[in-house]
């Protein structure tokens, strides 16, 4: 489009010159014209003319004695002179032709010639012989005049002066079209102007004011205006369009995402895209608390619907943060930060829907900033408290023990702080790949402080989060393996199922480097997320990790045996072997074990604890595991 608007801009321009140019030139003909007529034909006329009068007048004076044969014999040759020139010169051809002035220059020649002798004769004196030239010659008088006027007022000149109107006509044509391109031109500045300027101030995608507007507007609001309300939406699943399916995609979704919210828009408020998917709306001070708040939820309810393209469907739905200015003191600009704390508080939970700011909120919010800024600080060395525990596995069918790797951070002023907020900190500020090289750097670390025997028996489960699994986590798993003091076969990693779903081509080139280098693979969770056969079929593992809410209380639970036997069975028929998380008594400990069980893990046979506790805890159980481990027959295992 953009292209087609300089294409026809260049062609007005080029139009605008074009007429310039041919206006010229028709001016320039018009007055060649004129000039061509004046000249050749009044002026050659009218000398004519002259000449004859003067050479007629010459003979009258010459009869009445008033002038000498010489001064008549000057005005001959002139009108001798005149008509050959008007008779042989090509300039006056087409004067010539017009009205039968030849024939009557050609006459008058003649009757010069004739009488030349007698003009020229030395006895000329005036008398008698004079009167018959006087009399022809003044013949001449009225045909000479008739052809000047015939000239001026005939056909002839009808048609030079039509031709001339003509010209006329098609220079103000010119002219007109130039002021019609020079117009068009003008109009085509004026709309590409306010295009620009409506896009200086809104969103392409949307046709909703952008930040731009959003900033004049807190200016504004400075001196002016004040609002009761300010919400900020977030759309999710805007960036899985994006990536799972294109770009594109997502322009289509912003589109109805931006024609939804400007057909909801209640008179008086304002709404800017300030964000790819984040989206801010202020209510004026008219709008009570009530109609805020059901308007955001009619917004809502609107913008979750089923987004299609191709054979992908996706969920999109809006999270609404909302924060009240109860006593108009507040800026826009602070009032859009604490809408925004209100809308991320959804996102950390997961949900959607529409949530209003309060302190707590905004308490959360300073506790997540101080501990964002101590883990950075942490994993640098530079603050306390984050170590790693170890949770014992036991093989229940083979005389195999391991120990999964744990995040703990004891908080020097905030405690204990929950290893899954600790993870989802570092994945959502860009940490993750860090904080994963900080682990197993420390693991490195404890391992070294194993005894012997103990480093040699045991394995080590290592979760990989999201960030860290990239195409680079073979290479840098090698690289640690180098100066590790185990094997690659005593390193388990644990990924989740969404992991492996978000690029399953690249997942699986990365998991077949991984088992390359000798590391097993373990999928964590089974059962919560995406399970299929299809899925498992095609997946590079070697265990399944059956989530604890399926294990625990199954002693207890006809149901939940029926499925962890079917889950373990299908696992065995694609040869992986199951790990049973969530094992805190001896009831659920022999019911796992009569399903089949390769593997337990559970308070029951540890709790997660520092590396000290590891090696009291091994040093007690190694003789007791034989007594624990019943002997069943053997699926594939590593381990």
């Amino acid at each position: 489009m953009r292209r087609l608007r300089y294409v026809f801009l260049l062609l007005v321009i080029l139009g605008f010159a074009a007429g310039i140019v041919a206006s010229l030139i028709s001016n320039q003909r018009s007055a060649e014209l004129t000039a061509s007529r004046i000249q050749l034909s009044a002026w050659s006329l009218a000398q004519l003319e002259q000449e004859y009068l003067k050479f007629h007048a010459s003979l009258r004076l010459f009869q009445a004695q008033v002038i000498d044969a010489e001064r008549l014999q000057l005005d001959y040759d002139l009108l001798w002179n005149r008509l050959d020139v008007f008779l042989t010169g090509e300039e006056n051809r087409s004067i010539r032709e017009r009205f039968d002035a030849e024939p009557l220059a050609r006459r008058l020649f003649d009757q010069l010639q004739a009488d030349e002798a007698l003009i020229f004769a030395p006895t000329l004196q005036p008398g008698a012989q004079l009167e018959p030239l006087i009399a022809a010659y003044g013949s001449y008088q009225q045909p000479i005049r008739q052809l000047i006027v015939r000239n001026f007022t005939g056909p002839e000149a009808a048609r030079i002066i039509e031709e001339v109107h003509a010209q006329r006509f098609l220079t103000q044509a010119l002219l007109l079209g130039l002021l019609f391109c020079g117009g068009a031109l003008l109009l085509m500045l004026f709309m590409e102007s306010r295009r620009n300027n409506f896009l200086a101030r809104n969103d392409a995608l949307t046709q909703l004011p952008n930040r731009q507007s959003l900033l004049t507007l807190q200016d504004k609001a400075e001196s002016e205006t004040r609002y009761s309300a300010v919400a900020v939406i977030e759309m999710n699943n805007f960036r899985s369009v994006n990536e799972h399916i294109s770009h594109e995609a997502g322009d289509q979704l912003l589109g109805r995402i931006g024609s939804t919210l400007n057909q909801l828009k209640p008179t008086g408020s304002f709404i800017a895209r300030v964000g790819g998917d984040e989206f801010i709306m202020t209510f004026s001070e008219r709008f009570p608390c009530e109609l805020v708040v059901e308007t955001l939820k009619a917004l809502a309810k609107a913008l979750s619907f089923d987004f299609q393209s191709e054979k992908q469907l996706f969920q999109v739905n809006a999270r609404i943060g909302v924060v009240f200015n109860s006593d108009r003191n507040h800026s826009i600009e602070k009032l859009y930060y604490c809408a925004t704390l209100a809308a991320r508080d959804l996102r950390l939970s997961h949900s959607s829907g529409l949530k209003v700011f309060d302190e707590e909120i905004n308490n959360r919010y300073l506790r997540s900033h101080q501990l964002l800024s101590d883990l950075r600080r942490a994993i640098n060395g530079n603050f306390p408290g984050l170590a790693l525990h170890y949770q014992p596995i036991l093989g229940l069918k083979q005389d195999a023990m391991g120990a999964e790797v744990l995040l703990r951070w004891n908080h020097p002023s905030l405690g204990n702080i929950s290893p899954l907020e600790v993870v989802e900190l570092a994945e959502n500020n860009q940490l993750g790949l860090p904080l994963g090289r900080w682990i197993l750097q420390r693991l490195k670390q404890d391992l070294h402080k194993l005894p012997g025997e103990m480093r040699q028996r045991l394995y080590f489960s290592i979760n990989v989060s999201p960030s860290q699994f990239t195409p680079r986590l073979p290479k840098s798993l090698a690289k640690w393996l180098k100066d590790a003091p185990i094997g690659p076969e005593q390193l388990l990693l644990e990924m989740t199922e969404s992991i492996s779903v978000a690029n399953f081509n690249e997942c699986q080139n990365t998991l077949h480097k991984i088992n390359a280098l000798g590391i097993d693979i373990a999928l964590d969770d089974f059962g919560t997320g995406y399970s299929s056969l299809s899925y498992l079929s095609g997946l590079r593992v070697q265990r399944i990790k059956i989530d604890k809410s399926f294990v625990q209380g199954i002693s207890q639970d006809l149901q939940l045996q029926r499925v962890v036997r079917s889950i373990i069975e299908l696992c065995h028929g694609f040869n992986f072997s199951v790990i049973c998380e969530g094992i805190e008594d001896s009831a659920d400990d022999q019911q796992v074990r009569l399903l089949g069980s390769d593997y337990a893990q559970g308070y029951y046979y540890g709790k997660p604890m520092p590396l000290a506790g590891l090696i009291a805890w091994f040093g007690e159980h190694r003789t007791e595991q034989a007594e624990w481990r019943q002997p069943l027959p053997s699926n594939h295992t590593r381990h």
